[in-house]
């Protein structure tokens, strides 16, 4: 059952005191943010806030439940005491993280990757677009054709000589 709007504005109104608060509604739900951070989740028109030990001592004897199947039991809020409600978030705030930013499908060029090189430049250098590694010459490349001298006066055409001996 999709959440009304009226019941989002109604548990943001009592989360005003606490920070900025933005509701997003998402996965069928609402989750509630305040200053960026993700405080409260909203589903089926019940309110629920992590299990967290800073909150034992405010909401030790309330009702546990998973707001979803396959989720963690959360502490479902009473949204008669609003006063409970104000001191849950703001118990549970410093201890809450603001998620970090996830890069959109076609803005990718803007992170770079764990390994730290990009895979276009990777691409670049393998193919012989791009800078190729020292000592290299990219294929099909003007030094490549034309035949070299090496140090033992024999010709070759641009390929690497073996080395026979140990290293």
């Amino acid at each position: 059952m999709p959440i009304s709007d009226e019941f989002i504005s109604f548990v943001c109104g009592l989360l005003e005191g606490a920070g900025a608060v933005r509701p997003r509604k998402m996965f069928g739900g609402c989750l509630v943010y305040i200053d960026d951070k993700p405080t409260v989740l909203i589903t089926e028109d019940t309110a629920y806030v992590k299990v967290h030990p800073s909150l034992d001592g405010l909401l030790g004897g309330a009702v546990k439940a998973p707001p979803y199947p396959g989720a963690r039991d959360h502490y479902v809020l009473d949204l008669d005491d609003a006063d409970l409600v104000l001191e849950a978030a703001l118990a549970i705030l410093p201890h809450l993280e603001v998620p970090r930013p996830r890069p959109r499908p076609g803005n990718r060029k803007d992170v770079p990757p764990k390994g730290g090189v990009r895979p276009e430049a990777a691409l670049k250098t393998a193919s012989g677009g791009g800078p190729s590694p020292a000592g290299t010459v990219p294929k099909g490349s003007a030094s490549e054709a034309s035949p070299e001298k090496t140090p033992s006066g024999s010709r070759t055409a641009g390929k690497a000589r073996r080395r026979t001996g140990p290293r």
